[in-house]
């Protein structure tokens, strides 16, 4: 008989003792409590090695259960949530605002900022403005010009002709209004 054969059978015996008799459960059960209470390190990680392994092996268990935990705690767990995101953001101020532009970029229009940082290189890293010769941003830094219509990207403009083209609607006819006006009203 194998080794293998002889843990199998001494396995099967045992079970068997176990459930044949109430005594025998008991006196197992009671082994194992003591067992556990004097080796609290090893039961711990046991069960976190077991934890991972049914994890791996169950994931989309494991992330229902996170949703439903998550849905379920929501409100409980809110102002744990908020006091640590605010702890986060104020220790890491520069880290949180970009993260924060990064995820305006992505959700609003679409792109990341290297694909924004790429525009402007492609506009030699200034405003896109043909008329406006600004290599400086300007207070806000550069902006992402679109249609407001349907979003797409025209180019990355300063501060300055992004918000006359803002207040002018993105109508060509009132820029060239005012374009003529000004050039009317010349000194």
């Amino acid at each position: 008989m194998t080794p293998e054969e002889k843990r199998a059978r001494n396995a099967a015996r045992m079970r068997e003792s176990y459930h044949a008799s109430p005594e025998n459960r008991a006196r197992r059960e009671e082994s194992n409590r003591r067992w556990r209470a004097a080796n609290p390190d090893r039961v711990r990680a046991l069960r976190r090695r077991a934890k991972k392994r049914y994890e791996a092996a169950n994931p989309e268990k494991k992330r229902a259960y996170q949703r439903e935990y998550y849905r379920r705690n929501f409100e409980r767990d809110k102002p744990r949530r908020n006091a640590t995101s605010r702890q986060w953001r104020a220790a890491n101020k520069e880290r949180a605002n970009s993260q924060a532009r990064a995820s305006k970029f992505r959700n609003r229009y679409g792109i990341t900022l290297e694909d924004k940082d790429a525009l402007l290189a492609s506009q030699g890293g200034k405003c896109a403005n043909e008329t406006c010769d600004r290599t400086d941003p300007g207070p806000r830094g550069w902006h992402l010009d679109h249609r407001h219509s349907d979003g797409f990207i025209r180019g990355v403009l300063c501060g300055h002709c992004n918000t006359a083209l803002g207040f002018a609607c993105d109508s060509p006819q009132i820029l060239r209004g005012l374009a003529d006006y000004a050039e009317k009203h010349a000194a």
